[in-house]
């Protein structure tokens, strides 16, 4: 960026005074935008899930087709179990299902 007040100024000399008037156009357009970017203070962005939270990621097949899809999360003994679907969104509702009769007192009862 530095350059270019130099390249329009050469483009001027040899007599393409159109191009360099582009180039400045241009030019000013970036300085605007960079000014616009400086002020505006950037924060990390917060994390939509927690730790052991479960993800769904796709299974694939040896040619690389996706055949369904699976989910993590960490069950009460702290062992990481799965849970599968043929979608994405029924794995995500097995998941959801499975993570609740974990948080459950119905589910802790049992394990007494």
């Amino acid at each position: 960026m530095a350059a270019w007040p130099s390249e329009a100024e050469h483009l001027r000399k040899i007599g393409r005074v159109e191009q360099a008037d582009k180039l400045e156009a241009n030019l000013e357009k970036l300085r605007t935008l960079t000014e616009a970017e400086k002020g505006k203070g950037r924060m990390a962005r917060k994390k939509v899930r927690s730790n052991g939270d479960g993800d769904v990621y796709p299974r694939k097949n040896k040619q690389g087709k996706v055949t369904s899809y699976r989910g993590a999360y960490v069950g009460p003994d702290g062992k990481r179990r799965y849970v599968s679907g043929r979608t994405k969104e029924g794995a995500r509702k097995a998941l959801r299902e499975a993570a609740q009769t974990v948080t459950s007192d119905s589910y802790l009862r049992r394990v007494r």
